[in-house]
């Protein structure tokens, strides 16, 4: 993607980063699949699960009941899988620590079009602001993205 060899380093959050370009970068992976993003100046987040993983037994840490209440907006295949999704994103955007999914990350609006796309509200003591999260199938896969102006998202 770079026209280069490079490494992939973790700063001290464990966010990866690539220290010879400015480039900002999101990595997932998942089973035998891995999905990169590199842009300089947007807003990225990515998250891959395989479409078939099964997180039931830890919805309650990391989802609360209004968002359980989204499913049925949300495709049939793994409601729970696309909410785990959205949130890694969510995470994965924010530049601070100690994040607690269940109550930090909310979905807020979810609308089915071609895609899923989710209105998401951050409400963290160091940052409030507000994300848009689009997640879809790509064959195995729920990828989740955020892809915005890096200065461009609202904070509230």
């Amino acid at each position: 993607m770079l026209g280069h060899d490079t490494h992939i380093y973790r700063d001290e959050a464990g966010a990866p980063h690539l220290p010879e370009v400015l480039e900002r970068v999101s990595i997932s992976h998942t089973g035998d699949y891995m999905a990169m993003l590199i842009s300089p100046s947007r807003l990225l987040a990515l998250d891959i699960e395989l479409l078939d993983r099964n997180i039931e037994r830890i919805v309650p840490r990391y989802t609360n009941d209004a968002e359980v209440d989204l499913y049925d907006r949300i495709p049939k295949q793994n409601p729970a899988l696309y909410v785990w999704g959205i949130k890694e994103c969510l995470f994965k955007a924010l530049p601070v620590k100690s994040i607690v999914f269940r109550e930090h990350l909310k979905i807020k609006k979810v609308e089915l079009k071609d895609d899923l796309h989710s209105d998401c509200e951050i409400e963290h003591p160091d940052l409030r602001a507000q994300l848009s999260v689009v997640s879809c199938i790509f064959g195995p896969l729920i990828v989740s993205y955020i892809d915005q102006p890096l200065y461009g998202y609202e904070e509230i």
